[in-house]
């Protein structure tokens, strides 16, 4: 939904900028799978040494919808990427 319905419901009500703007994060915690198509990580955005960085969710399965609890970024992981050990650099955006 955060990817696709709300910017789709942010054009159709008018506004010009749709989509959120992107930002570079890094791991905080690996993710051991190879990605096939482009997946979105679920996490929280952590700053503690001055650069922002993503602490993800243990589970990143698309039907654990309880995953999303606490989560206030996205982590973009691009089709044929994968797996990525912390520090990897990924491009997110904010719920």
């Amino acid at each position: 939904f955060y990817a696709i319905g709300l910017p789709a419901l942010r054009r159709l009500s008018g506004l010009k900028a749709c989509i959120q703007p992107e930002f570079t994060v890094t791991l905080k915690d690996p993710f051991p799978k190879k990605c096939g198509a482009t997946r979105l990580l679920r996490g929280t955005l952590d700053l503690t040494d001055g650069t922002p960085g993503i602490r993800l969710r243990k589970e990143q399965g698309n039907v654990v919808i309880s995953s999303m609890i606490g989560c206030d970024a996205f982590a973009i992981v691009p089709p044929g990427v994968g797996p990525l050990e912390i520090g990897a650099k990924l491009q997110a955006f904010m719920m």
